[in-house]
């Protein structure tokens, strides 16, 4: 529903309509969670990092999403496995916090769920059609976005009408900003994906240039599919009357046999 708009104001107003008319009376609509996200081509090696060594990160509890049986990692972290296979297809960064972060392979996620309409928003805005998408999803509950704050500006996110023009300050917030904070120049963010150099304090590595990208993802406008929202329920309709297809193929076959 959300990915349909380009504007999410688009998306509350449709909302408050409903509820207006439901109601019929005026309703105050407040942002209970958010979840930002940025998907990426070109970052191949992501499977195999090291990311206790390459990910600088506030969270005090991470959990490793690999392929095979769950387990712990360390310090009685749980380590979840959501993949297939012996390979990792996500990291998550503490993911019960009021802030977390979860990296996982989404061009995958998206064919195993029927969300092929992914596809032509990637397409609009660059994809080859066969790269691996990464996405970069970041998470806030409740309490984080009531405690957000920005010095002069803002206190808190309550009002769902102020949310869109703070994405940016979220996003910020939590991969940080490019060139690092303007006050001192040096890396911030509540997670960061770095460069190892001659340095004891691991804070002050350089941010990678993939993580540059990542925190530049909500600076500029991303392009968007004419009637997008039509092109899904296309893309959806299409899954279905393919699984239809494939009920209706293995019922005859299992009827035949019988």
């Amino acid at each position: 529903y959300l990915w349909k708009f380009p504007l999410l104001m688009d998306a509350v107003l449709e909302v408050h309509s409903f509820l207006y008319g439901l109601f019929e009376r005026d309703v105050l609509l407040q942002p209970s969670a958010v979840d930002l996200c940025a998907d990426v081509t070109g970052w191949d090696d992501v499977a195999d990092l090291d990311f206790r060594r390459l990910f600088v990160s506030r969270s005090r509890v991470r959990g490793d999403y690999n392929e095979g049986n769950g387990g712990q990692w360390q310090d009685g972290c749980t380590v979840n496995d959501f993949s297939f296979g012996l390979k990792r297809t996500g990291i998550a960064f503490s993911p019960d916090g009021s802030l977390s972060c979860v990296i996982y392979h989404k061009s995958r996620e998206a064919k195993r769920s029927g969300k092929l309409w992914f596809h032509d928003l990637w397409r609009c805005n660059g994809w080859d059609g066969e790269s691996q998408v990464w996405r970069v999803e970041c998470r806030f509950k409740r309490d984080a976005l009531h405690e957000l704050k920005q010095e002069g500006v803002f206190h808190g996110i309550e009002d769902v009408c102020d949310l869109p023009e703070r994405l940016p300050v979220l996003w910020a917030y939590a991969v940080g900003q490019v060139g690092g904070s303007p006050a001192d120049r040096l890396p911030d963010g509540w997670l960061r994906y770095v460069v190892p150099v001659e340095d004891d304090n691991r804070s002050r590595w350089p941010t990678h240039p993939t993580w540059q990208a990542i925190q530049g993802a909500f600076l500029t406008e991303q392009a968007y599919p004419s009637d997008f929202g039509k092109i899904i329920r296309k893309r959806k309709e299409e899954r279905s009357i393919r699984k239809g297809i494939e009920a209706v193929m293995g019922y005859g076959t299992s009827l035949s046999a019988w």
